[in-house]
């Protein structure tokens, strides 16, 4: 997923281990 890289706050409410996948 894009957005995921992208700075938005929702990637700090996912863990790192939600982002990698």
């Amino acid at each position: 997923m894009m957005s995921i890289f992208s700075p938005a706050p929702h990637i700090e409410r996912l863990p790192e281990g939600q982002i990698d996948s």
